[in-house]
């Protein structure tokens, strides 16, 4: 993931959650009431199995200076031909875990645990998932 794409990526994370009610934890607070963000770095910290992507930090900045820190996952599945029973279990678990951070992280973040708050999830028609938490 380039910085261009981690801008962009952050953008839709701040629009799905324009206001701070909105927002699982106000993490991205700052960079609303500056504007919105205006650059961000994409760092990666870890591929996936099988090479199936990988895990990125990602610092954002807003035109006011403040700034926010955020991970991404993203998932790619192989390309070409049909998946092995590996990558079929691998490409569930990631599936399993995208509707986890949709649905239950946010109850369980009501409830009180600590868990990761996903800000977005967005799902691709080549089966590949982004993750922002």
């Amino acid at each position: 993931m380039d910085d261009t794409e981690a801008l962009a990526l952050v953008q839709r994370a701040c629009a799905a959650h324009p206001s701070p009610e909105q927002q699982p934890d106000g993490a991205l607070t700052a960079l609303l009431g500056s504007g919105g963000p205006t650059s961000a770095h994409a760092h990666q910290i870890q591929r996936l199995w099988g090479g199936m992507g990988a895990v990125y930090d990602v610092t954002a900045v807003g035109g006011d200076g403040s700034s926010v820190e955020l991970v991404v996952k993203r998932v790619a599945l192989p390309s070409g031909g049909a998946l092995s029973i590996g990558d079929r279990r691998k490409k569930n678990s990631y599936q399993c875990e995208s509707c986890f951070y949709e649905t239950l992280a946010p109850e369980l973040r009501a409830a009180g645990c600590s868990v990761p708050a996903g800000l977005l999830v967005e799902r691709h028609d080549d089966g590949a998932v982004t993750i922002v938490m």
